[in-house]
């Protein structure tokens, strides 16, 4: 099954047929969606007993235009990274220490990407690793 947004003509349906007193069960069933998707829609986007499809579909718009989550991948978190590289612990101590610490849950295997991906550019950090790949 493929996923697609309330378009707004969705949002006024649903609008008229809350505002007629019908059940979230009728008003799925005359777009053609699931129950949940109408209950979501309703929890997320309805001022207690009103909802308006015009200020749902702004909201839906502005939540679509935000990013999802904040950003991993920060200078001063690359320099941490590679500054632990350079003393030598393994991309999984570095994991597992930025886990403890409440940062950023980095994979081992994303620090592997980066520390090949600097090597493919010139870089010196595969160096550092207890058994560096060959050049």
């Amino acid at each position: 099954m493929t996923y697609s947004q309330l378009t707004f003509k969705e949002r006024c349906l649903i609008q008229q047929c809350h505002q007629n007193g019908e059940s979230q069960s009728e008003i799925a069933g005359k777009l053609g969606r699931d129950r949940s998707t109408v209950c979501r829609e309703l929890a997320r986007n309805s001022d207690g007993s009103d909802y308006q499809a015009e200020a749902a579909q702004t909201r839906a718009d502005q939540r679509g235009s935000q990013p999802t989550g904040p950003r991993k991948l920060t200078d001063a978190l690359c320099k941490q990274v590679k500054w632990l590289l350079r003393r030598y612990w393994s991309p999984e101590q570095i994991a597992n220490e930025l886990a403890e610490r409440d940062g950023p849950s980095l994979s081992h295997e994303w620090i592997y990407q980066l520390i090949y991906a600097e090597q493919a550019a010139g870089g010196e950090l595969w160096e550092y690793l207890r058994h560096p790949r060959k050049q």
